[in-house]
């Protein structure tokens, strides 16, 4: 399966449509073959599927001959409130480095294509965004889309930068959302598509933080992500649960019962989708892992009895497996 095969809010699809009315489109022109009717978008709680999206991309692809810009310019309109309670979440974290982080753990609420692959030294947070399973027929159009969003959420944090974003597209598209946030600097023609920013820029504290805020938007997207999750499969499902209780990890039997099922039909369901409850919560483990070791605020040793592990050793030779990196290698240093 896809990464981007999640189920999301309908604002990236109005973004496209709206991208193509500027062109000439009608919504029904936007929205032929996606399934979606015109009279659906007047839903505020409407939920699509990742593939409808793309339809609406490769619609706006054939009709505009894949000008560069048509895909920045949907990108542009996908502000904080499009994305819900993901978006204030990240508005309200109480710095730079607490609100990406926490983007990256919910990032199947957002509406992005690309794969997030986080390194989070004591340095600098790099980003790389892979399109490997972007469908190449929209695959620069939907980098534009994804870039130029990200552009615009950097820049309603108040412009914190500075951020250097590089991307593989060439320069005539990565021009388009080249000059949508101050605090980002474009680089077009890169090996990668890559945000990179230093330790300083995600210590600092966000203009609207609010702690208290903040947790209950957290709260919000675990709640948020386990009803998508219900329309893509069981795994999703059971990383949804395993998520409301990180410092728990609760056993299969007890994600079975949660989820209304027996154990049996749980482990044929989830084989069926090519996956396994230890392989899900193994992936819960590594991307929790990751978060903490990234906040510095935790020994490497802690971090492993957070999650569970015997011991400092135990734990770094499960991460070591999982991510091929060493724990001491990510952790930030104490603020």
């Amino acid at each position: 399966m896809a990464y981007w095969n999640f189920p999301r809010g309908s604002a990236g699809i109005r973004a496209l449509v709206a991208t193509g009315a500027e062109h000439g489109l009608s919504t029904a022109a936007c929205l032929r073959a996606t399934g979606v009717a015109v009279a659906d978008l007047e839903d505020p709680a409407l939920t699509v599927q990742a593939a409808q999206e793309l339809q609406v991309m490769r619609n706006l692809v054939a009709a505009t001959g894949d000008a560069p810009g048509v895909g920045a310019d949907a990108g542009r309109r996908l502000n904080l409130g499009g994305h819900d309670v993901w978006g204030f979440a990240l508005l309200t974290s109480p710095t730079v480095g607490d609100g990406l982080r926490l983007a990256l753990r919910f990032v199947k609420l957002s509406y992005t294509f690309h794969r997030p692959e986080v390194t989070d030294s004591r340095a600098q947070l790099v980003v790389t965004f892979d399109d490997a399973d972007v469908p190449g027929d929209v695959r620069d159009f939907a980098c534009e889309r994804d870039l130029a969003a990200l552009a615009m959420l950097i820049g309603a944090l108040g412009d914190p930068g500075p951020f250097v974003l590089e991307t593989r597209l060439a320069a005539a598209r990565a021009a388009a959302f080249s000059t949508l946030s101050p605090a980002v600097q474009v680089r077009g023609g890169a090996p990668a598509h890559r945000l990179t920013t230093g330790a300083d820029v995600l210590a600092r504290r966000l203009p609207q933080a609010d702690e208290q805020t903040w947790q209950r938007c957290a709260a919000g997207c675990v709640a948020l992500l386990e009803r998508r999750s219900t329309l893509t499969g069981t795994a999703a499902r059971v990383r949804a649960r395993l998520l409301e209780h990180p410092d728990l990890m609760p056993s299969m039997a007890t994600i079975a019962a949660a989820l209304h099922l027996d154990e049996r039909t749980l482990r044929r369901r989830l084989t069926a989708e090519r996956t396994s409850y230890r392989t899900v919560r193994e992936e819960v483990l590594r991307d929790l892992a990751s978060e903490l070791l990234g906040t510095g605020a935790l020994s490497v040793d802690e971090v492993g009895r957070r999650l569970g592990f015997s011991d400092g050793t135990a734990f770094a030779r499960a991460y070591r497996r999982w991510t091929g990196a060493t724990p001491g290698s990510v952790r930030r240093a104490p603020a």
